[in-house]
């Protein structure tokens, strides 16, 4: 997903590369690339969305506890995490968290009522 984040401003794509080039990459296996397939077909995604099915799949896929992303559209949605836990229940897979990074970042006394 490198192609992704090396798109736009200069400046901000140096920023975003240098982060990343600290954390592990996720291998595309072809568990991955099944599970993206079950999405694309069961989610009502659109076809340029193919690629967020690839990305939440990898996290399943993967047992990560969190999928962080800004990609509210497609992947911090409501209707679309609803419908990935419906689909993981299913086939006894566990659903990560998915959050923007703010709420995970977010303060903890924030969080507190």
């Amino acid at each position: 997903m490198i192609q992704e984040i090396s798109d736009g401003d200069p400046e901000v794509v140096k920023k975003r590369l240098a982060y990343v080039e600290k954390l592990l990459a996720l291998v595309t296996t072809d568990e991955a690339i099944a599970l993206a397939a079950t999405y694309t077909r069961r989610i009502p995604l659109p076809k340029r969305a193919e690629a967020d099915a690839l990305h939440i799949a990898l996290a399943v896929a993967h047992g990560m506890d969190f999928l962080v992303t800004w990609n509210c559209a497609h992947i911090a949605n409501g209707q679309v995490v609803r419908r990935l836990q419906q689909i993981n229940l299913e086939i006894g897979k566990p659903t990560p968290v998915i959050v923007t990074p703010e709420e995970l970042l977010a303060p903890l006394e924030e969080l507190e009522p």
